[in-house]
């Protein structure tokens, strides 16, 4: 196994919080891990949802009240 090169970013505490490698390290490694792929999310059908939440007023005139009430 070969060494990494790695440098290790830490917060204003000293604590960890990330490590940086050279990128011809990191497309060695990857080319190590071979087939490893991420699966997409499942795709979800939103229709089945399409007007089951009935509300009292237009959803943009709602949006405006609450952005309103924000700015105060």
């Amino acid at each position: 196994m070969q060494e990494i090169r790695k440098k290790i970013v830490t917060d204003d505490a000293g604590k960890p919080i990330a490590v940086q490698i050279a990128y011809g390290d990191w497309l060695e490694i990857e080319q190590q891990l071979g087939g490893v792929r991420r699966r997409a999310p499942a795709m979800v059908d939103l229709m089945a949802f399409s007007g089951k939440l009935k509300g009292g007023e237009e959803p943009l005139a709602f949006q405006h009240r609450m952005r309103e009430e924000w700015e105060r």
